[in-house]
Parts: C-alpha cells; structure tokens; sequence
C-alpha cells in the first residue's frame, strides 16, 4: 500500500509513527517486551515511508517534514535516556525468540 501513496502521505506516515513513537516513550519509565516490538515494528514503517518519499516534490511540505525532524530529535533525546536498558531488553527478546524458534522448529 505504501509504494503506491504520494508523498504527502508518506510524510504523514512518518509523523505518524514519530508521534507513537514519542507517546510510548513518553508514557514509560521501563518498556515491557510488547512495547520494544512496537517501537521496533513502527522504527520499519517509518524507515520504508521516508525511503519511498519523492524527494524532488517535497517543498510544499517543508513544515510537516520540520516536524518530523523535531520528532525524530526529541525521540533521539528519550532513547538515548533509554538506550542502555532498551539495549538489554532488546537482547534478552532476540534470545528468548530465538530459543522459541528452535523450540518449535524441534517439536
């Protein structure tokens, strides 16, 4: 669905997922197991959306991509407060997916 939308909707997506992005990392002192899946699953989103933006047609969207700048910034800001134990946690799912894939590839 993505490669088919125009740029402004791309833009929009990438605001989107920004947006909740900042509120899951706003809203916690600690990320449980389901919310790292989530920051990593919209992380793609966003990547894909402004990877298939036209560049080339984006000047009459110059303030929702400031926006989207100023989001990714302060997101920066959160993670970065966060990386380390995020880090950990990202680890440890990584493992425990990896013995449940085994797991079921044994049974």
């Amino acid at each position: 669905m993505l490669k088919q939308a125009d740029t402004e909707t791309l833009i929009e997506t990438a605001l989107e997922c920004g947006r909740q992005q900042a509120s899951i990392l706003a809203h916690t002192e600690t990320l449980t197991d389901e919310q790292i899946e989530e920051l990593i699953e919209i992380e793609k989103i966003r990547d894909f959306s402004i990877r298939l933006i036209d560049w080339t047609d984006v000047k009459q969207f110059e303030d929702r991509l400031h926006v989207l700048q100023k989001l990714d910034n302060d997101n920066q800001v959160l993670l970065s407060t966060k990386r380390k134990a995020l880090q950990k946690d990202i680890e440890l799912l990584k493992k425990r997916r990896n013995v449940a894939g085994e797991y079921m590839n044994f049974r």
